[in-house]
């Protein structure tokens, strides 16, 4: 019996980005749909390689199947997800990956005329490039790829979403209003800030998107995301307790002005509240308003690329900063380079937002049980 491998499929989450990599990176042709720029309300996206179709399916998994998974089997699974493609100089080909933003391993030879360098995808997809004398790899079962409506470009909502989405002008006036809204706010009444929530839900519904588009997605293991968070959250308050505002105080003779939370001081029954302020003001609210919104919207402004990038994690660290004004120069200071390290830690989690959420919930959780006791 002679067999050959048709389809390779892979849950993507953000589709934009990975057809964009399969294509404009590793050159594959999109063979369905056809004619479509943007991807990103397709389920599936079917690419043509030399020798059979990728499909990237971001249509959701079973969850009772996903819970019934042990590690070992999750992780077998991972490795069965893994593409491997043939090229004729390995060399060069990774030289080119690597000017793309890839991250690759160093070439290795596992067996005697064979070359392989292992890479990831920016979702974190494992792949690898090959040269040399084919290898046998252990592919995974073939699993049915599922059908699922999507917006046509051409309809009234279509052109909204890529307005919204690929349009420069229409996301700068978007984030300019956001930033309006958010002071406006900020200005008028902190008990009124949550109604910034609902603006961000607006944008992600007008854009067809999700809360994945946040970061708001189940992390690989919860266990983990809580334990960094937690450390980061314990090691970044050392941090500024330690060095950045010392270093401030130096500077500028005066340290950040946390008056507006003397009612907090010894009064046992405000720190049930101060508690739960800092995880769902500045926890929950703070990291979807400006690490999920601003600074995935201001990558849409200046480019998913590394200077893209930077840009975007100072502009939100500033706005994140000016929010901070009532604590004084030194606080709007501090609260930047914390900014920027919350985004830096937001794109080291592949844009998974809970790191930065527990991180931050942390934080703040110790800076108030300073206050209240005096410290």
């Amino acid at each position: 019996m002679t067999v050959e491998l048709s389809e390779i499929i892979l849950h993507v989450q953000d589709m934009n980005a990975q057809v964009n990599f399969y294509q404009q990176v590793l050159g594959l042709k999109v063979v369905e749909p056809q004619g479509a720029k943007d991807f990103r309300e397709f389920y599936t996206v079917k690419l043509q390689t030399s020798g059979c179709l990728l499909v990237l399916d971001s249509t959701v998994q079973d969850k009772e199947d996903e819970e019934d998974e042990a590690d070992e089997e999750h992780e077998e699974h991972e490795a069965r997800q893994k593409l491997v493609f043939r090229v004729s100089n390995i060399e060069a080909t990774r030289k080119e990956l690597l000017a793309h933003g890839s991250l690759l391993e160093e070439v290795q030879s596992p067996m005697q005329g064979v070359w392989v360098c292992e890479g990831v995808d920016p979702e974190g997809n494992t792949f690898s490039i090959q040269s040399g004398k084919k290898r046998t790899f252990r592919a995974a079962p073939p699993v049915a790829a599922s059908e699922a409506p999507y917006i046509p470009a051409n309809s009234l909502a279509g052109r909204l979403v890529v307005l919204l989405r690929e349009n420069k002008l229409a996301i700068a006036l978007e984030i300019l209003i956001m930033i309006g809204a958010l002071y406006g706010i900020e200005y008028y009444g902190t008990e009124l800030r949550f109604s910034l929530a609902i603006l961000v839900m607006l944008s992600l519904w007008l854009r067809g998107s999700s809360l994945s588009a946040l970061g708001l997605k189940q992390p690989k293991s919860i266990g983990v995301t809580i334990f960094f968070g937690v450390v980061a959250g314990i090691i970044l308050q050392v941090l500024d307790i330690g060095v950045i505002t010392p270093y401030l105080a130096n500077i500028f003779n005066q340290v950040p002005d946390l008056s507006a939370f003397n009612s907090f001081r010894g009064d046992f029954s405000l720190l049930p509240v101060a508690l739960i302020t800092a995880w769902v003001s500045a926890g929950i609210w703070e990291e979807l308003v400006f690490r999920g919104y601003f600074l995935n919207r201001l990558v849409d402004l200046f480019g998913n690329r590394l200077w893209g990038w930077i840009i975007a994690i100072i502009l939100q660290a500033i706005i994140f900063a000016i929010g901070h004004a009532y604590q004084g120069t030194t606080g709007i200071i501090d609260a930047g380079i914390t900014g920027v390290i919350f985004g830096v830690m937001f794109i080291a989690s592949r844009r998974n937002l809970w790191l930065t959420v527990v991180t931050h919930g942390v934080y703040d959780t110790v800076s108030f049980l300073f206050i209240f006791f005096g410290i």
